[in-house]
């Protein structure tokens, strides 16, 4: 492993910022931190950038201890969520500035600058300061600043989230698509879980300090082991339901039947049962769904209707006598050919297989 942490701990007087964490980190990996602002992601990457000390556990970096050694020795570059270009110098003095203090020689230094301007796409912004720069491209200048003195290891701590929602897709794919090829283990901080699907190897999902769940993307996604992970990266139905029996559940009046490899956890009776909202299918009344089961299938009402563009957001009101409504993620189109509008009778249908089941 590149990196690895065991039970490190972190307090800021009698909060615990990083609560017995223990890591693994591959090579040339990207590994994406991910959770909620005070989560503690922030601190465990600048804990490994040796910006703050541990008071507990131990970290080391391809089977070395980074105990007692400073950042500017870990040859870890850093891109900062704030960027950080020095305003007084020109983007390729800004690239170069790190260079120049690892002393190497002008010509290289000149060789280097060049070919990291070309990499990240500001070869034509050289001579400018950072103030005459768009948001994007003073970020890119900011990696290709961490890039430049080969470090071992880049960590980037929330770098896209001063841009707007276009520029972050770009360069998103253009930074996941540099750390492959230069091959550089990678380590990001975000609150955006769409930034750490899309673009991560492995995901670790932060909570008060802690590691919740850590694992591939498509994994936290599809099979979140807390309700907490569940509702935290992408949108969530929530159920309360009752165990009826082996894989049977009763929720507002209907019987749900639930595949057994769904159920993260021993029941005790009560269960929270939890839908994505892509995994409802809606129908006509009466009509067949792509999953049939009388079970699964309730009568509803369209509540409302989102437009998201290529997908509308349902709000639908199961017919029963609590007060509940469910949320479907349907293709506009389908909208469309259903003639949906608020009022409108459908009937929905749960998949048994499209369910996460948690204790209550």
């Amino acid at each position: 492993m590149d990196i690895t942490l065991n039970n490190v701990t972190k307090r800021f007087g009698s909060t615990v910022a990083v609560d017995a964490v223990d890591l693994e980190i591959p090579p040339s990996s990207l590994v994406c931190f991910l959770g909620p602002s005070g989560c503690g992601k922030t601190t465990l990457l600048r804990l490994v950038a040796g910006l703050e000390n541990a008071d507990g556990g131990t970290m080391s970096f391809r089977g070395r201890s980074l105990a007692g050694i400073p950042e500017r020795m870990r040859n870890f570059g850093m891109v900062f969520q704030s960027y950080s270009l020095f305003p007084n110098l020109t983007v390729e003095e800004n690239v170069a500035y790190g260079l120049k203090c690892h002393r190497w020689g002008d010509s290289d230094i000149a060789s280097r600058v060049a070919e990291l301007l070309s990499l990240v796409g500001v070869a034509d912004q050289r001579g400018k300061y950072p103030h005459m720069l768009s948001g994007g491209q003073q970020q890119r200048v900011a990696l290709a600043r961490a890039l430049a003195p080969r470090p071992h290891v880049l960590l980037l701590d929330e770098p896209l989230s001063a841009l707007d929602a276009k520029v972050r897709r770009t360069l998103r794919s253009e930074i996941r698509k540099l750390q492959q090829e230069l091959g550089i283990t990678t380590i990001m901080v975000t609150h955006d879980q769409e930034e750490a699907l899309t673009m991560a190897d492995h995901v670790v999902v932060m909570n008060e300090g802690r590691i919740i769940q850590q694992g591939p993307p498509a994994q936290i996604y599809d099979r979140p082991l807390t309700p907490f992970v569940a509702g935290f990266v992408g949108s969530m139905n929530f159920l309360t339901a009752v165990e009826t029996g082996e894989g049977r559940f009763r929720f507002a009046g209907h019987e749900l039947v639930v595949d057994r490899s769904c159920v993260m956890a021993p029941l005790k009776g009560n269960a929270i049962i939890a839908i994505r909202p892509e995994d409802v299918q809606i129908a006509r009344p009466g009509a067949e769904t792509a999953h049939q089961s009388g079970s699964n299938t309730l009568e509803a009402s369209v509540e409302w209707i989102e437009f998201l563009g290529g997908k509308c957001l349902l709000t639908l009101a199961p017919s029963s006598s609590q007060p509940l409504t469910i949320n479907a993620e349907v293709p506009a189109r389908t909208v469309h050919d259903l003639k949906l509008s608020v009022g409108s009778s459908i009937s929905l249908s749960l998949p048994p297989d499209a369910f996460n089941v948690y204790p209550a």
